[in-house]
């Protein structure tokens, strides 16, 4: 008390947690929102509010493909369902396909 020193005693963080802990509730919360966004895209798309996209992507031996498995497969336009396929290169020169994702969706208004 009486020799001139007094102890300071302070509650401060170094500035970088904190931006460690702004960054890491940051990403938190753009998973969270992306996580809701795609699901209610996949409402959307059920409901028919939104059309479902139609894609056919080739990435090495595997292709990716909605509604119709290939642009080779001639699919209606006023499908009652809408799949996304993934298919990959056989041996003998032929691509099978398989169903990743399958909805049925509601009719055209």
């Amino acid at each position: 008390m009486g020799n001139g020193r007094e102890a300071v005693i302070t509650n401060a963080q170094p500035a970088n947690t904190r931006w460690q802990q702004a960054l890491i509730i940051g990403a938190s919360l753009m998973l969270v929102l992306t996580l809701l966004a795609f699901g209610l895209l996949l409402v959307a798309i059920q409901q028919r509010l939104v059309e479902p996209p139609r894609f056919s992507v080739h990435i090495g031996h595997v292709y990716f493909g909605a509604p119709c498995p290939s642009p080779a497969f001639d699919c209606d336009i006023n499908l009652n369902y809408y799949a996304v396929w993934r298919g990959q290169d056989m041996p003998n020169g032929r691509i099978h396909f398989d169903e990743v994702f399958f909805t049925y969706l509601k009719k055209k208004r």
